[in-house]
């Protein structure tokens, strides 16, 4: 028996030895010279703390005051060196017997090395879930979701803990639910990587109920649990916005190349003829034809530079980045307005009524006044005859305040209401002077300042005009 008792001690690949309270081995097994690449004598000769790293001998001396006091050792780990100067991570397992201590060792260095890179390889994959700019969510072949990044908890409105094992469908709309169930059936079915903007049309929805755009990519990887496949969810409201803001922009850029092309070649054919004909016959036309002509070319001249301003200004309101919002004196601005367009006003004998006061909104005064000069002028060259108009502010519930024009014309028809606000349109084909940039004008400005812009007309008893601002409470 005790011939294999030394045989099991001597054969064992785990370190096995005998260590006596004044802190020297009195046995240990051929593992033990094998791991550390000492001899027996030299690991005997020295008291075994000798061997130990520097950093460990304060937590290895504390375990062996509890050896010493009769405790056992379940699990330690600490360094031992080694013959050619590297270091062995050991985890021990001891026990005390009187003066004797018991005790197995085994080598945990790999392990270690292993757990480290592991440790490092999940902090570098938390890393990079963590940094990335959209939203990353895992989910199992039951769609239930296993890992989300705390960018799907912004842009879904959740917490982690409110994901985690809950149904993919929860960041659904209610309609599209089934239906995604069954594409995510084929998907697991026929895996396949799908890459980020192919322009599919998706809703996500956020925990307030709330709907955005979204753009998806997929991916999957193995795990020890199953499969996974990754979703990678970004928020395309604002790349939505944009680009709506690009065609918006491009379709702009081709009236106004037309408004270029066509409402000021017009003008300038005009100047130009009649002052051929002045540079040609000005010696034997009678004065009053002199007069006739020159009069023409400033009438048109007039025209031509109020094009220019309405679209300087035009381009003023889109470029202009700072600009100081302030309440706003209304009825200053409203009088300043209509002295800008006195002769206008004369021309038509045109009637305006004014409330006796104002609300109190926030704006920028001479893009407000634009609105007013742009309202009056329409008001006036398309009202009745003469022109009556009214004008007037309401305070609404919804915390902004609508000024409005009313006028006694023929009103709109609902098809000509829907062309109104459109960029360089113009209804009226009477005659009447005008080149389509008023009211986008007003459209623009109104944006820019928070508001809105609306016409409400019966056809055949006048419309009403108006814009909104933010109130000043």
């Amino acid at each position: 028996m005790e011939i294999d008792i030394v045989r099991f001690f001597d054969l064992s690949i785990d370190m096995m030895c005998i260590a006596g309270t004044d802190g020297y081995f009195k046995r240990i097994n051929p593992a033990f010279e094998k791991s550390l690449g000492y001899s027996e004598a030299e690991l005997l000769a020295k008291p075994f703390i000798d061997f130990v790293h520097p950093d460990d001998i304060s937590p290895t001396l504390a375990e062996l005051k509890k050896l010493s006091c009769g405790y056992p050792t379940l699990t330690f780990e600490n360094r031992y060196c080694c013959k050619d100067g590297s270091y062995k991570w050991l985890s021990w397992t001891a026990h005390p017997v009187d003066s004797v201590i018991y005790a197995i060792a085994r080598d945990v260095t790999e392990q270690k090395r292993l757990n480290l890179a592991l440790h490092e390889s999940e902090k570098i994959f938390r890393s990079i879930l963590e940094t990335t700019s959209v939203a990353i969510i895992a989910i199992n072949n039951h769609g239930r979701i296993a890992i989300v990044n705390s960018m799907a908890e912004e842009i879904f409105g959740y917490n982690s803990g409110e994901l985690l094992g809950s149904s993919i469908d929860l960041l659904l709309p209610e309609r599209y639910r089934s239906l995604h169930s069954g594409y995510r059936e084929k998907y697991f079915s026929d895996l396949h990587v799908r890459p980020m903007g192919l322009g599919l049309d998706l809703v996500g929805q956020r925990k307030d109920g709330s709907e955005f755009p979204i753009d998806v990519g997929l991916s999957y990887f193995e795990t020890s649990d199953g499969l996974l496949v990754l979703a990678y969810v970004a928020d395309i409201s604002e790349r939505q916005h944009l680009e709506a803001e690009r065609e918006k922009l491009i379709e702009e850029l081709e009236a106004f190349a037309h408004t270029v092309a066509h409402d000021l070649k017009s003008p300038i054919s005009v100047i130009l003829g009649y002052s051929s004909l002045l540079n040609i016959e000005y010696n034997d036309l009678p004065e009053a034809d002199i007069r006739e002509c020159l009069q023409a070319i400033e009438t048109t001249s007039h025209k031509m530079k109020d094009i220019v301003d309405a679209l300087l200004l035009l381009s003023n309101v889109r470029s202009k980045k700072d600009f100081d919002r302030a309440p706003l004196d209304m009825g200053s601005i409203v009088d300043s307005a209509q002295e800008q367009i006195a002769t206008l006003i004369k021309d038509y004998d045109a009637k305006i009524s004014l409330p006796t006061r104002w609300p109190i909104s926030c704006g920028y005064a001479p893009w407000v006044e634009q609105i007013w000069i742009n309202y009056l002028s329409n008001g006036i060259k398309y009202g009745g005859v003469p022109p009556r108009l009214d004008l007037g502010a309401t305070v609404q519930d919804d915390g902004m305040v609508r000024y409005w024009i009313r006028d006694n014309g023929k009103g709109l028809k609902s098809e000509e209401q829907a062309r109104l606000f459109t960029p360089f349109t113009r209804l009226k084909e009477d005659g009447t002077q005008g080149h389509g940039l008023g009211l986008s004008i007003v459209q623009r400005i109104a944006d820019r300042l928070d508001g809105q812009v609306g016409v409400e007309s019966d056809y055949g008893y006048g419309s009403t005009f108006y814009f909104t601002l933010p109130h000043a409470n």
